[in-house]
């Protein structure tokens, strides 16, 4: 698949960003909606971008760490900074999305339900009380 300097300007801006909502990414493209449904259509294809809606507002898109290597941002998994965190979080409030965020600080990535994990075992407990909080308050 070719990709132009439109999509690399797209790809680098949701790169830098972890994701960017439709309506800024379209300013930034100077893309009309439909325009940009395509554009996100071919990324998604290609295994470089996800797409989605996070709550009410525009649609995101966010990069796969294909798309980072693409757009020319290095990708590792690893453990995320607290200001990664804090722009994630911002992100979520911002879009109207209900989260909750709790940080451990041992326990491995994918830990399942954490029988076992030490302090982060809690974390089922956390994520029950927050569901049961969601369903009161709808």
């Amino acid at each position: 698949m070719r990709f132009g300097q439109r999509d690399i300007h797209g790809l680098a801006l949701c790169a830098e960003h972890y994701g960017a909502p439709y309506d800024l990414l379209a300013a930034a493209l100077a893309a009309q909606p439909a325009r940009l449904r395509g554009i996100t259509s071919r990324w998604r294809r290609a295994g470089y971008a996800a797409t989605g809606r996070l709550g009410p507002g525009p649609a995101w898109c966010w990069l796969t760490s294909a798309g980072m290597n693409a757009a020319g941002f290095s990708y590792r998994a690893g453990q995320p900074s607290l200001a990664r965190l804090a722009h994630i979080r911002a992100v979520l409030a911002a879009s109207g999305v209900a989260h909750a965020v709790h940080v451990f600080a041992h326990g491995p990535h994918g830990l399942g339900l954490a029988q076992g994990a030490g302090e982060a075992a809690i974390w089922t407990t956390l994520a029950a009380a927050w569901i049961r909080e969601q369903a009161a308050a709808h």
